[in-house]
Formats: structure tokens, C-alpha cells, sequence
């Protein structure tokens, strides 16, 4: 027989957990440190199917309690994992936006230096001017593409934000479905 005690999906403590119990044959548990109780089995089966939680509820025609039915687990956990998948995209979505800003910046800082160069240049010598407008015509594209995409990361930014709007600012769980959805055709 195993004594090992299992660790408290709250706290992530194994010292104070207890066993306390059975529900429907199977060993229940109770964290002393946080008072949560536990089946060890749920939990594991939870954190486990995630992604397949997710998967199941962005590609299926199943609404949440049908989701939450199809892997026995409750509407709550369902909700729960879900949550965690939309702020988990939202930091994404901001750091994205943020590494973008960063990179227009120092494009948009390189082409200004060049384009002082070639004013330089051009006081001086015809050979070197050519080369230096062909490199910042190049530099300019390239900013031109920053932009672009600093363009597609700030509306996929605003339309995760908006996800969660209204007084209440609760989660429009069919917008992030379709959210992700559209993500994934990309």
C-alpha cells in the first residue's frame, strides 16, 4: 500500500495533507494548511486534460456545461481553465505588442541615423550616396513591415480586450471561441 501523501492543488503542500474520507469509492484528502479537499483523482484528471478541455470546447459545437459534462468535470473547472487560456493569450498579445513597439523604434532610429549619413555623403562623394539610399530604401521596407504587423498585434490585442467588456466584465466566451478559432486558421 502507498502512503505517499499527495500534494494540495491549492497550496502544492504534501506535509499537512490528510486523507478525510471517501466520496463514491473513492480516497478523499484535506490540506490542514489552506482546508482544501480534494480527490486526488479529479484533480489529476483536471490539470491533465487541459489542453484537451480546450481543444474539445474550441473545435466541438459543445457550449460549456456540454464540454464540461463530455470530460465529468464542472462547469466551474471548465470556466476556470478557460479563464486561464484567455490571460494566458492576453500576456502573449501584450508582450507581442510590446517587442513590436520596441523593434519599430529602433528601425524607425537606424533609418533617421542613415538618412543623416546620407546627408552627410552627400556633401562628399556621389559612389557611397547611392549605396546609402538603396540601404535605407531597404530600411524603410522594412519598417513598413514592422508597422504591419505592430498594426496586427495591436487589433488582435484590442479584440482580446474586448472579450471582457461591459459594467460587469465578464468573459464573452463565445467571442474567445471564435477568437481562437480564427487564430488558428492563421
Amino acid at each position: 500500500m502507498d502512503n505517499k501523501k499527495p500534494a494540495c492543488p491549492k497550496c502544492n503542500d504534501s506535509g499537512s495533507v490528510k486523507k478525510n474520507g471517501t466520496f463514491r469509492g473513492k480516497q478523499r484528502y484535506f490540506c490542514g494548511k489552506c482546508s482544501k479537499s480534494f480527490l486526488l483523482t479529479y484533480f489529476a484528471s483536471v490539470i491533465e486534460g487541459k489542453p484537451k478541455i480546450i481543444d474539445t470546447w474550441v473545435h466541438g459545437k459543445e457550449n460549456l456545461s456540454q464540454t464540461a459534462r463530455a470530460n465529468s468535470i464542472s462547469n466551474y473547472y471548465v470556466k476556470k481553465i478557460i479563464n486561464e487560456k484567455y490571460y494566458s493569450e492576453l500576456k502573449e498579445a501584450e508582450h507581442s505588442v510590446a517587442m513590436q513597439n520596441e523593434r519599430k523604434q529602433k528601425a524607425e532610429e537606424i533609418v533617421s541615423q542613415s538618412e543623416r549619413q546620407l546627408q552627410e555623403l552627400a556633401k562628399h562623394s556621389y559612389g557611397k550616396k547611392q549605396a546609402l539610399e538603396a540601404r535605407i530604401t531597404e530600411l524603410k521596407e522594412k519598417l513598413a513591415k514592422c508597422e504591419k504587423l505592430l498594426k496586427d498585434d495591436n487589433r488582435e490585442l484590442k479584440e482580446l480586450k474586448e472579450i471582457k467588456e461591459g459594467p460587469s466584465r465578464r468573459m464573452n466566451y463565445s467571442k474567445f471561441k471564435k477568437f481562437l478559432r480564427k487564430r488558428e486558421k492563421k
